[in-house]
């Protein structure tokens, strides 16, 4: 009796494998290691993002980049095996540095984190570094909701999407803002970011490891400017993001869109279909022996 209880167990659990793997689920992993992300040694800094509250800890290689909380930033449920930082817009809630040489990237640089929205309007900012007061703009990215008019800026009307700004001045003068229709909902789990090339005065948008487009018309530079970092709003207040972030990274390189795509199946390993049928050759070997 007890043998068949344990085949009709395993048969059970065998079957609901083949079928997550069969419908070509992610299968979702750990946070992995710093040296397994690509271009590791430009990682400017990693904020994992798992700590139950008060400052965040920079995890890179560099010189440490912690993250002060503002009006208490609790935490969530990560997509991972850890906490994630859960951000409340209605409490003005963001995670905040101090100007640093380190955050006031000039040239080149990507940025990618996990979200999971609560709400999406009034373009809130995930990351930013600029301000009007003083003539120090230097760079932002953020989301678009589907009432926010961001058509100007390359997003169709309508929908979702993400775009990046960057000042070369300070004072304003040649900035420019632009990016793409990502089409993102709240309440799941997207790997999201952007790659800049200065160079050519662009930017790649991403959302789970897939571009989304590069748009064009950046300036070639950004200014080095004495404003904070923040992570969630503006420096003088307002367009605070809404939801849960973990695993925040900044290079000072432009990742390119196989680096991407390597990145995300760094995260979330394939679930093949031949898997399936693999398991289920071994389900019907199993039984018949």
């Amino acid at each position: 009796m007890k043998k068949k209880i344990a085949i009709i167990t395993s048969a059970v659990i065998l079957v609901s494998i083949v079928a997550s793997l069969s419908r070509g689920d992610d299968v979702f992993a750990a946070v992995p290691d710093i040296g397994d992300l690509p271009k590791s040694v430009s990682i400017v800094s990693r904020w994992k993002l798992d700590e139950e509250s008060g400052e965040r800890a920079d995890s890179g290689d560099g010189v440490a980049q912690n993250l002060t909380d503002v009006n208490t930033v609790l935490y969530g449920a990560g997509q991972f095996d850890a906490n994630a930082a859960d951000f409340e817009a209605s409490n003005s809630e963001s995670l905040t540095k101090a100007d640093s040489s380190q955050l006031s990237l000039t040239g080149d640089m990507s940025f990618f984190a996990w979200v999971k929205l609560e709400s999406l309007a009034g373009t809130p900012l995930v990351i930013s570094k600029s301000l009007h007061t003083g003539n120090q703009r230097a760079y932002y990215f953020y989301l678009c909701g589907t009432a926010d008019d961001c058509t100007a800026y390359g997003v169709t009307s309508g929908h979702t999407g993400m775009v990046f700004y960057a000042s070369p001045s300070g004072d304003g003068t040649g900035q420019a803002q632009t990016g793409k229709t990502w089409d993102g909902t709240t309440g799941s789990w997207y790997q999201i970011g952007f790659s800049y090339d200065a160079s050519e005065g662009s930017a790649e948008f991403f959302s789970n490891g897939e571009s989304l487009g590069t748009a064009t018309g950046l300036p070639n530079s950004i200014a080095d400017t004495t404003a904070t970092f923040l992570m969630s709003g503006y420096e003088t207040g307002g367009q605070y993001y809404d939801g849960l972030m973990q695993d925040a990274i900044i290079w000072n390189t432009a990742l390119t869109s196989s680096e991407v795509s390597s990145m995300y199946s760094t995260y979330i390993p394939s679930a093949s279909k031949s898997k399936g049928i693999i398991i289920i050759q071994s389900l019907s070997d199993f039984f018949s022996a």
